[in-house]
């Protein structure tokens, strides 16, 4: 019974997630096509990884075509990234939408639309803003990364260490 408890307690998304980190970006992809009987949150997140592995790997246009504006929130914040990425939008409009996305109350609640944000802010040279996107609600593993990340581009390698601990 305690072998089975733990093989349900087990993250079904270890194995893409561990892919993306690592930066085998074709991997996570592979995975993730053998993953069925997702609830609907892991789909979403899988999606996600897989996009951003896409993205990643340079396929920009793949992932922007694929997501309809219609899509959740989290693959729109992933669709945004595609095409700031691939340069499909400028750095201003880019920043115009999360500004507006980031007073949505609504959508900046969202872990993908505050990791996009803090991204595309971190990469822009605005980290005040970056870190604002990355600390604004719940965080996650990877937004504090991101914060440590970030704090290591400003210099501040105190604050990074305070974040790492």
């Amino acid at each position: 019974m305690h072998i089975r408890t733990l093989q349900m307690d087990r993250d079904v998304l270890f194995t893409v997630k561990n892919n993306f980190y690592i930066g085998a970006f074709n991997n996570a992809i592979n995975e993730a096509s053998d993953l069925a009987g997702l609830s609907e949150a892991e789909a979403a997140d899988k999606d996600a990884f897989v996009y951003r592995s896409y993205i990643a790997l340079g396929s920009h246009d793949l992932v922007i075509s694929e997501i309809p504006d219609s899509a959740p929130m989290s693959a729109l914040a992933i669709k945004l990234l595609a095409q700031y990425s691939g340069k499909r939008v400028p750095p201003e409009a880019a920043a115009a939408i999360l500004s507006e996305w980031m007073d949505d109350s609504a959508c900046n609640r969202n872990p993908y639309v505050r990791l996009v944000a803090g991204l595309i802010h971190a990469s822009e040279g605005n980290e005040v803003e970056a870190l604002k996107a990355a600390n604004n609600g719940p965080l996650t593993l990877e937004l504090m990364a991101l914060c440590t990340q970030i704090y290591l581009q400003m210099n501040r390698v105190d604050k990074a260490e305070q974040q790492v601990k």
